[in-house]
């Protein structure tokens, strides 16, 4: 069963079991920031619930002043890093096969941070095992906004975007939905020759591409679906005149993604939805108190509080963000049926 189709209570509870396993076999051992830190709260050996989380120390951005402190690093030679089972995979790999082929068939992809994508400031170390779970989240953004394999896409965000920009190209890749990527708003031949049924970029750059089709009186005939990413989600009256710009017949969606710095992958409103989907097979969010950096309760506004779950490259647990929303996980959505807890970010920073 997929992470959207269990119920709230079975995400929390496999949510808990990864944790534990990711926190005592990752990262204590080989994250130099954060071991000692296990170390120091008992955490070393996993965690017996959730709430056993707020443990771990708020990370506040300034500490992060060493970036390879954040990135796990094997450091032994004898391959004794990670799960049981992945041990015994090294060990059989350097036996039958050599030391190098057992670094370079598995500890790398694993482990070695292939690509370096900013988001937020941050700078994000992602291994070649981690590009995969970004694409098949992307994918799962493109299918929570209602995309189609018959659906052509044009994205005009800039791979200076970051993190959106990435997830989106290795998505449309994922999902198998046929994409342009342009970077920038497109000149009236191009757009008219493209003709999408997607249009994904900042809501800046949608703005512009719509009114370069209006000044062409070549409307977007076929477009259905607007993908607004790379800043917060638009307010209602800002998504009613990305619409009217279109000038389409029928319904137009504008479906938002964002995620707060330092998250690995943005989140997704589902279509027609009022909330952002979160991924609770690759991170734990929380909600507290900006200052006294205790969890609030459920619903409740307060500071956004990232922890990566099942990542490797760049791991950052208990990171403030800077972010003001809150958090529902009890529920599902009530317009898509998912059991994802979903964010509603509000507007203003945290503590503000």
């Amino acid at each position: 069963m997929s992470s959207d189709q269990r119920r709230p209570g079975e995400i929390l509870a496999d949510q808990r079991r990864a944790l534990a396993r990711y926190l005592s076999c990752e990262v204590a051992p080989l994250s130099r920031h954060y071991g000692p830190v296990l170390e120091r709260t008992g955490l070393r050996g996993g965690l017996a619930s959730l709430d056993e989380l707020a443990r771990i120390p708020l990370t506040e951005p300034a500490e992060l002043t060493d970036q390879d402190a954040v990135v796990l690093r094997p450091r032994d030679g004898n391959g004794a890093v990670g799960s049981l089972e992945l041990r015994g995979r090294i060990l059989w790999a350097r036996l039958t096969r050599g030391p190098a082929h057992a670094d370079r068939e598995i500890i790398e992809p694993l482990y070695k941070p292939v690509q370096w994508i900013e988001h937020g400031g941050y700078l994000l170390g992602y291994t070649a095992e981690d590009l995969e779970r970004l694409a098949d989240l992307g994918r799962r953004w493109l299918q929570l906004a209602g995309l189609r394999r018959a659906d052509r896409l044009l994205n005009v965000l800039a791979p200076a975007a970051g993190l959106p920009h990435w997830q989106l190209v290795l998505g449309c890749r994922r999902a198998g939905v046929a994409a342009t990527h342009l970077g920038a708003p497109p000149d009236e031949a191009a757009l008219a020759r493209l003709s999408p049924t997607v249009l994904a970029g900042t809501p800046g750059d949608v703005e512009r591409t719509l009114e370069v089709a209006a000044r062409s009186g070549r409307r977007l005939a076929h477009l259905r679906t607007v993908l607004v990413a790379g800043a917060p989600p638009p307010a209602d009256a800002d998504r009613a005149h990305l619409a009217g710009l279109a000038g389409v017949d029928g319904d137009l969606a504008v479906v938002a993604a964002w995620a707060p710095p330092g998250a690995r992958a943005v989140w997704a409103e589902c279509r027609t939805g009022d909330a952002l989907h979160t991924w609770p097979d690759s991170e734990v969010v929380e909600v507290v108190d900006p200052g006294s950096g205790r969890p609030v309760a459920e619903g409740q506004p307060g500071e956004l509080v990232w922890t990566a779950l099942g990542w490797r490259g760049t791991v950052l647990l208990r990171l403030r963000t800077g972010e003001r929303g809150a958090l529902v996980r009890s529920v599902p959505c009530a317009t898509c049926g998912r059991g994802t807890p979903r964010v509603r970010r509000s507007t203003g920073v945290a503590g503000a």
